[in-house]
């Protein structure tokens, strides 16, 4: 190793912060500032040698058009500071607000030399380790040997890999742990005499994409009510991956999945293989809304690698996509269905919807998750609400098909944290509680 590391001061360092608003696919419908999500900073850098520099720049700017897919106007919207000063933990936290989501991204290679603790990229990441909301992420080319590259203190990071300068997986990884991409959860629905093979291989693929994935084979646990595990699931995911096979719709269970979905407004992507005739398509799925595989990427029950990188790549997209939306309309549905009671209801920059009955002056936080809710969801309510806030609830539609176990799990969080649970057809009760001043 050289007796001398590249100063941070002549690497590449890129400061991108997230804007607020929905993506840009859901823009000119109302959307607009309804569901902003947490700001984010995330900070690219590298060791300074000159492949690994520029690198920085290749992988910051497919950062940026991803996180532009967030802007409410893409094309007004720019990400990217190139800085020459943003090298300490103190220096992103002085530019963003503090309840920021902070990555340092890590550019290195296979030719990349072991990075010192007493460099200046050592001092950095030792200080990112301590700064509040601040994670560090390794990114490197494929067939980098981790061990050697970076210190001990660090070395044990899950890092994320690009090959042949596709930097498809490390972005998604990127926007994943800047919380950017909150929701990879996607329903298989297939027919297990004519789509096992491709379900199966779907399943691992998403499953190392880091997607919550839902396949009957493998997550129903035996002496499982089926029906009811099914309804469990499906309420709990963003987007439902349909394998549209010759007599798929045949199938009664088939059926229930994709009628469940459209009434709980999850979202569909079909996925038409090459010898299902067009009047065998799922009837009510726009073609937007279908992949169609050609004899090269489907052969022999199984997708190519081409077919396969295609559909990972679509169902990243489309399961963020589907969830934003279906938060959006639970959100302005809590909203109207308050005020058609005469509840005074808004939007609160934090996510949540404000509320207070006309006859008291109590206000009340209401957190909205589609979603059956988490750990996570009770100690967001309760740290990050405003301080006129004198009541909370959690409002989610999934938490009415949650199975006993899952359901007992939230109902003791709930009385621990005095945050009360809601589904939206309890509407009434809510508003009618609110309007009186009650704990809810």
């Amino acid at each position: 190793m050289a007796s001398s590391a590249p100063s941070l001061s002549k690497c590449p360092v890129v400061l991108l912060q997230s804007p607020h608003g929905p993506p840009t696919n859901l823009t000119g419908q109302g959307y607009s500032g309804i569901m902003a999500h947490p700001p984010c900073g995330i900070v690219v850098t590298s060791d300074g040698s000159t492949p690994s520099s520029r690198t920085v720049r290749d992988l910051a700017r497919h950062i940026d058009d991803a996180i532009r897919d967030f802007a409410i106007h893409p094309r007004n919207v720019s990400t990217i500071q190139y800085s020459r000063r943003v090298w300490r933990a103190s220096d992103c936290q002085n530019l963003l607000p503090p309840e920021s989501i902070r990555v340092l991204v890590i550019v290195g290679d296979r030719n990349s030399p072991t990075l010192r603790e007493d460099s200046d990229l050592g001092r950095l990441c030792k200080d990112w380790t301590e700064a509040e909301n601040s994670h560090i992420l390794p990114v490197a080319q494929e067939g980098t040997d981790i061990n050697n590259w970076l210190p001990q203190f660090i070395s044990k990071l899950n890092a994320s890999f690009w090959s042949k300068n596709d930097f498809f997986k490390a972005v998604a990884d990127i926007l994943y742990v800047a919380g950017l991409d909150p929701c990879r959860r996607v329903f298989i629905s297939y027919k297990r005499t004519e789509s096992t093979a491709l379900s199966e291989q779907l399943f691992v693929a998403l499953s190392k994409g880091k997607c919550d994935v839902f396949l009957d084979r493998f997550c129903i646990p035996p002496a499982w009510d089926f029906q009811e595990k099914l309804r469990e699931d499906l309420a709990d995911k963003s987007l439902v991956l349909v394998l549209e096979s010759p007599t798929l719709m045949d199938s009664k269970w088939v059926q229930y999945e994709l009628n469940f979905a459209k009434i709980n407004k999850i979202g569909v992507l079909a996925i038409r293989l090459p010898n299902v005739a067009s009047e065998r398509q799922i009837a009510g799925i726009q073609s937007a809304s279908r992949i169609e595989l050609s004899s090269c990427e489907y052969a022999n029950l199984e997708l190519s690698e081409q077919g396969l990188r295609k559909i990972i790549r679509r169902v990243l997209i489309e399961s963020r996509i589907a969830y934003l939306k279906r938060l959006f309309e639970l959100k302005s549905g809590l909203k109207f269905g308050l005020q058609t009671y005469g509840i005074f209801a808004k939007h609160d920059p934090s996510g949540i919807v404000l509320a207070q009955g006309s006859s008291c002056r109590s206000w009340y936080g209401l957190w909205a998750t589609p979603v059956v809710p988490k750990s996570f969801d009770f100690y967001k309510v309760s740290e990050s609400l405003p301080t006129c806030v004198n009541h909370r609830c959690i409002v989610s539609p999934a938490h009415a098909y949650a199975g006993q176990d899952r359901r007992s799990v939230t109902q003791w969080l709930s009385r621990l944290t005095r945050i009360s649970l809601y589904t939206p057809s309890q509407i009434r009760d809510l508003a009618s509680k609110i309007q009186g001043g009650k704990v809810l």
